[in-house]
């Protein structure tokens, strides 16, 4: 396939953004809840902000054997490994 049919990114770094990319520290939170309510709903709230909506026509790049993505923001530190 041509390249301009491809996100300018790999499959591995899509599903990394979808841990970091949020406004918010919605993760964190899922952590410092007070009864386990806040934290069900914490988790919720963190797994629906990960849905994203897909580019119609483009697909990311395929992850090769060995290709890792790591990104650091405030405490929260992301490392994925193919």
């Amino acid at each position: 396939l041509p390249p301009t049919f491809n996100m300018p990114k790999s499959q591995l770094q899509s599903y990394g953004e979808c841990v970091y990319s949020i406004g918010e520290d919605l993760l964190g939170r899922c952590a410092e809840g007070k009864s386990s309510l806040e934290r069900f709903n914490a988790a919720v709230a963190w797994c629906i902000s990960t849905t994203r909506p897909v580019a119609f026509g483009m697909a990311p790049f395929n992850p090769i054997l060995g290709e890792t993505h790591h990104v650091s923001m405030g405490s929260l530190n992301v490392l994925l490994e193919q």
